[in-house]
């Protein structure tokens, strides 16, 4: 079985001072240690580089290109990613 994590499971588990970090780091976690396979899209990416780089005022990680780069790279190392097509939720 596969699970598509979304953008703010992410953001969450970057952003180490959101109150939320360690409950979506222990979530992964615990969906790892059954065997299901974590997966994400490119649009999964898109949104994730969009509010990582945003300045933190106007509620992003205020992260520098290469900082969120650095993530996207850990990311798709870490879990699988697809495709975001229509032949991924549907059957064609």
């Amino acid at each position: 079985m596969s699970v598509l994590l979304d953008t703010n499971i992410l953001l969450r588990m970057s952003n180490k001072l959101h109150p939320m970090c360690i409950a979506a780091r222990d979530s992964v976690a615990l969906l790892e240690s059954t065997g299901i396979e974590l997966v994400i899209v490119p649009q999964v990416v898109y949104e994730y580089w969009v509010v990582a780089t945003r300045p933190i005022s106007v509620n992003g990680l205020g992260l520098t290109c290469h900082q969120a780069e650095i993530d996207v790279d850990a990311w798709t190392a870490l879990f699988r990613t697809y495709l975001d097509e229509r032949g991924i939720f549907w059957p064609l």
